[in-house]
């Protein structure tokens, strides 16, 4: 028997994550994507896409709804994988998976792979799987295989992906309270007695990490790894411990990517946002970083159109304030050409997060998730802009007699900053705007009490 001149080594193609076992609820969803991809009655090519924000589990998502309807590859006889987070590793996972298909096609590349889906595979009966297709410079419908059969799933932190859909699309949002819980469990590897001071802390911190999974998992694991088992018994690092730590150590706990080994919970939730902030406009990660100052919910248009109409002026003046000249500098330029207001500026700036689901709009308000708005503020940065004292000083400035009508919308905002030190860090010219507001709305002690600070 001859021995073989040289040996060849089998291509083995990037497989699709398998599903988390901290993995919970999606039973919705997953009926979505199935009386789409599975049960449409549609001829064609399918496409289908699934955005969010970072930590919402996407990929997580797609790896469910192909375990709970591709079993033994009966409805799809090819899986294609493809990390499409930048254009070379997406040519590269296509030729990677061109190659695997056996001795014949080592020379293939990735016009091979979308020509073979294309020619070769006709029955339809493979799925294409873009994951974290986030470049908006990246033209995704160049990698779409030329042909009217087949399905094709694109996962993003990009809304703008959305609109690759011909069947339909899924903005995956936060957990509900019951799915979230059972997400925190899972990771935590324990089952909290209800009712109890546990289940107790155990809402307070889903509330505080905004139902998002990746930070319940993490949550989850971390309270898990830091328990211990002596003489059979077991004592259980408690939520209220991880609440405690959060407070004082956010930061440090949610940028924390040592907990696993699978790889869509390696990163820690700050270093998912972090990928998205990085492909945002300047003006947009400015933007972004003084509007995580206010309350993450419900921060009012209507306050910046105000705002920008006075040049976001002081509306009486008891004490210069020097050092806030470049903020001042900085909001005109963010919101106003040639010195008067711009909508269109203030609206693209609200695309713009929109489009990374850092932000959610209304018609009249901005919505921000608190872990985004917690990731903005302890964010590190070089620049010497005080991004806070840039936002008091929007809502000080809509103190004047033709604002009263969103006097109300206000309210929240100045109570969050109250609650920092009772508001003894605000500026004076702060410290009688927001007085003069909340007397406005009936809230006269507070308002007496910024006053006497004021002249204190």
């Amino acid at each position: 028997m001859p021995i073989p001149t040289t040996t060849r080594r089998k291509v083995i193609a990037k497989a699709l994550p398998v599903v988390s076992p901290y993995f919970a609820g999606r039973k919705q969803e997953l009926e979505l994507m199935k009386s789409h991809l599975v049960e449409g009655t549609g001829s064609g090519q399918k496409v289908f896409t699934i955005t969010g924000m970072g930590g919402s589990g996407k990929t997580q998502m797609v790896s469910y709804f192909l375990q709970e309807t591709n079993r033994d590859r009966k409805l799809f006889t090819h899986v294609v994988f493809v990390d499409a987070s930048s254009e070379s590793t997406l040519r590269a996972d296509l030729q990677l998976w061109a190659q695997s298909l056996g001795p014949t096609h080592e020379e293939d590349d990735w016009e091979n792979a979308l020509h073979i889906l294309a020619s070769e595979f006709t029955n339809g009966s493979w799925i294409l799987v873009y994951d974290n297709a986030d470049n908006p410079k990246l033209k995704m419908r160049k990698y779409f295989p030329a042909c009217q059969n087949g399905a094709i799933i694109l996962t993003s932190r990009s809304r703008v992906v959305g609109s690759l859909q011909n069947t339909s699309y899924l903005e995956l949002g936060n957990l509900n309270p019951k799915d979230a819980l059972a997400a925190l469990e899972k990771a935590a590897h324990r089952q909290i007695p209800n009712p109890s001071k546990e289940m107790d802390d155990a809402r307070i911190l889903m509330e505080k990490l905004g139902y998002l999974p990746l930070a319940l998992v993490h949550a989850g694991a971390y309270c898990h790894q830091q328990s211990s088992e002596r003489d059979d018994k077991v004592y259980h690092f408690t939520f209220s411990r991880y609440l405690d730590l959060f407070d004082k150590r956010r930061e440090a706990l949610l940028r924390k990517t040592d907990m696993f080994t699978q790889e869509d919970y390696e990163r820690g939730v700050y270093a998912t946002l972090d990928l998205s902030y990085e492909v945002l406009q300047e003006a947009s990660k400015q933007f972004l970083r003084i509007i995580s100052h206010f309350h993450y919910s419900d921060i009012p248009l209507a306050m910046f159109r105000a705002a920008a109409q006075v040049g976001f002026e002081d509306p009486e003046i008891y004490l210069l304030r020097p050092e806030d000249k470049k903020g001042l500098s900085l909001l005109t330029d963010l919101l106003c050409t040639n010195g008067e207001p711009d909508e269109f500026q203030l609206l693209e700036l609200i695309r713009d997060l929109h489009s990374f689901s850092l932000v959610s709009p209304s018609e009249d308000s901005l919505r921000m998730h608190p872990l985004v708005q917690a990731w903005a503020r302890d964010m590190k940065s070089t620049d010497t802009e005080n991004y806070e004292g840039i936002s008091t000083r929007v809502v000080s400035s809509c103190s004047r007699d033709g604002n009263l009508h969103i006097y109300r919308y206000l309210l929240p905002h100045i109570k969050g900053w109250l609650a920092k030190k009772e508001g003894d860090d605000l500026h004076i010219n702060d410290k009688v705007a927001f007085g003069k507001i909340l007397d406005e709305i009936g809230h006269y002690a507070l308002a007496e009490t910024l006053f006497r600070k004021a002249i204190a």
